[in-house]
């Protein structure tokens, strides 16, 4: 039985599109005189991407469902504020042979284009099953900064991609949970067919070592980019 099961796994066709949808809650502290908004502001972020895949490339970004948010919300004395959570144009593109990543990053209103060795992350298998999607997926977790990652990886899909910077596992990532729910990424849909013409590699953009891309961002920010984070832009205008 064993024999008859990679046997049909390997004719399977391994290059294809996934959605998923990706949910991210927001901590957002605000002080002085801004403190009183604070509750307006929204709790978590959702957003829908796309992975697109072949054996040696694969490339993750906006799905053409995915809109920026906005709400309007009345103040004391009749006044209004407009709270937009804007999705930034980004593309992550994997290049699995070579372990390189090219990452096409907007941030302030300003393009950048890093590039670097794709990270090896310390997966450890936990020998959980479960069916997403009509594949038997497995899973496997690791460690970092005290915060836990878990991942649910299809080996019936033998590419070693995931959503985001997720990857490094013997089959196609589907599920993501990091930090007990901080970042969820959920695979929504799956559809086998050759989509190699599509994954180009991004080069528009400053070009920047991921070192100081995220040293921008913390100098900018006041914050360093949290495992698996990402740094979204809200825009309130009175």
């Amino acid at each position: 039985m064993l024999i008859v099961f990679l046997s049909a796994a390997k004719a399977m066709p391994q290059s294809g599109t996934v959605v998923y949808k990706e949910t991210m809650k927001l901590e957002i502290h605000l002080d002085g005189d801004n403190a009183a908004m604070e509750s307006m502001l929204p709790k978590e972020r959702q957003s829908m991407k796309k992975l697109l895949f072949t054996p040696q490339l694969s490339l993750y970004l906006n799905s053409e469902a995915t809109e920026d948010q906005e709400m309007n919300e009345q103040m004391e004395g009749g006044g209004s504020m407009v709270i937009k959570m804007e999705e930034p144009e980004e593309r992550l593109y994997y290049n699995i042979r070579k372990q390189e990543v090219t990452d096409q990053r907007d941030f302030m209103s300003r393009t950048f284009l890093i590039t670097s060795k794709a990270d090896t992350l310390p997966w450890k298998l936990t020998g959980k099953q479960r069916d997403i999607l009509g594949y038997q997926c497995l899973e496997a977790t690791y460690v970092k900064d005290s915060a836990m990652t878990s991942a649910w990886f299809a080996p019936g899909i033998a590419i070693s991609t995931g959503p985001a910077n997720f990857r490094g596992l013997p089959g196609l990532i589907l599920e993501v949970n990091v930090k007990d729910g901080q970042r969820i990424i959920k695979a929504a849909s799956i559809e086998m067919a050759d989509v190699s013409s599509q994954i180009i590699k991004p080069t528009k953009g400053k070009k920047m070592s991921k070192e100081e891309f995220n040293k921008m961002i913390e100098e900018k920010t006041g914050q360093q980019k949290s495992e698996g984070g990402a740094v979204i832009m809200i825009k309130m205008d009175k």
